[in-house]
């Protein structure tokens, strides 16, 4: 289900979202430290309509055109419950850069929401998995809010370093389709002070690939088996997408 609101465009789990209720189980994440697992509940964009601008987050001050959110809600949790509970949410970022290359398909996600009309309650057809980068392998990890208000510090962040990757025309489109009177809002919010948070970084290593085993990603973990952080006792084994 496609909404649109002035703060985010986003998509919602529940029962009346066309094609993923069919996801039994729902999609999820775990590992990688977090302890418990937590489910998809929603994902959504943030943006700006200069190129160098629209991440929330950055990377060595370095801002992307566009960030993804993969919002995902503790194990046995409703929002509500989240929201007052440490940890209770994970969030997955994803950037989004240039790739300087033309693609003709329309399967880029991007492309779903360009064809789509943009009414609150319109259904859309969009694979999580598609907003993933291919490397996945190195992220950050840390302990902070939503990005929204009322900003709960409640949020376990994890930021994929790897971007996916968009051409040119495809994010003119997908600005143009979302701009009001044409003309498109920072839907953000402004990186913000550390404030003594730690931020962990888990390296890359090495994959091997097999076909068994608990750090196999299957249907119900869409993208992400999160390895552990660099300074903990075990590696990530393989990646799966089904």
């Amino acid at each position: 289900m496609l909404s649109v609101d002035k703060h985010k465009l986003f998509f919602t789990i529940s029962e009346e979202i066309s094609g993923f209720e069919k996801w039994k189980p729902i999609p999820s994440i775990s590992g990688g430290g977090l302890g418990v697992r937590y489910f998809l509940h929603q994902f959504h964009f943030h943006w700006h309509h200069k190129d160098y601008l629209g991440s929330e987050h950055t990377l060595d001050s370095l801002h992307f055109p566009i960030e993804v959110h993969l919002v995902h809600l503790r194990e046995n949790f409703t929002y509500s419950d989240a929201l007052s509970t440490t940890n209770g949410l994970a969030v997955v970022a994803v950037f989004f850069a240039f790739s300087g290359e033309g693609d003709s398909t329309d399967t880029h996600p991007f492309s779903y929401i360009r064809n789509s009309t943009n009414t609150s309650g319109a259904n859309i057809m969009i694979r999580p998995a598609d907003l993933i980068p291919t490397r996945r392998n190195v992220w950050f990890r840390y302990n902070g809010s939503l990005t929204t208000p009322n900003c709960e510090e409640v949020v376990v962040w994890t930021i994929l370093a790897e971007p996916n990757l968009v051409n040119f025309k495809r994010l003119s489109d997908f600005r143009a389709h979302l701009a009001m009177d044409n003309h498109l809002e920072f839907n953000g919010r402004r990186t913000q002070p550390l404030n003594n948070r730690k931020i962990y970084m888990r390296v890359a290593q090495p994959i091997t690939y097999r076909g068994h085993g608990d750090s196999v990603v299957n249907r119900s973990s869409y993208c992400l088996f999160l390895s552990l952080v660099y300074f903990a006792f075990r590696q990530i084994r393989s990646w799966r997408y089904v």
